[in-house]
């Protein structure tokens, strides 16, 4: 299989988010064959959605790699699991969550996975960190790069979706561009 360019987003709200972000990311590096790997800043942002919880922080990886898609996703499930993650409500608190947000420009609609991520295009803690280490990416089903679709999100956003970088003690940046 050949490599291609993989973007994963991790997020945590609870128990030290900024520890499990950068404890998700190492597992995610160690994880995968990647042949390149960039990491972005970490960015608190509003929850999403109609569950009150606390604030989360937010960063993404991208690499090459030559991992199916859906065997990626299996392990990114493991990992969260792994982690602590418990799913009780949807949208609600969590651990840790890691989202395969693409694979190249692959196109998948299944049950279990959607590729590109559906609603990436709309969430700022996806596209203010993807831009970071991947804005030239075109999302294959609306050809737009992710400089693109941050600048239309930019301009839709309502007023409390926050994304601002945090720069945590002693965190080191690596492979960023």
């Amino acid at each position: 299989m050949p490599e291609f360019w993989t973007g994963i987003a991790i997020g945590s709200n609870q128990d030290n988010p900024m520890e499990r972000v950068v404890e998700a990311r190492e597992h995610v590096r160690q994880s995968f064959p990647w042949t390149e790997f960039r990491s972005s800043s970490w960015y608190q942002t509003s929850p999403v959605g109609p569950v009150a919880q606390d604030d989360f922080v937010n960063g993404v990886v991208v690499g090459r790699c030559a991992v199916q898609p859906s065997d990626m996703l299996s392990e990114l499930l493991a990992l969260e699991q792994h982690l602590g993650r418990v799913r009780q409500v949807h949208w609600g608190p969590r651990r840790v969550d890691l989202d395969l947000l693409f694979s190249g420009s692959t196109v998948v609609e299944t049950r279990s996975l959607s590729l590109p991520h559906p609603r990436m295009h709309q969430r700022g803690f996806v596209l203010v960190p993807l831009n970071e280490v991947c804005k030239e990416w075109i999302h294959p089903l609306f050809h737009r790069t992710v400089s693109q679709l941050l600048e239309e999100w930019e301009m839709s956003r309502y007023p409390e979706d926050r994304v601002t970088r945090i720069e945590p003690e002693g965190e080191q940046k690596r492979g960023v561009r």
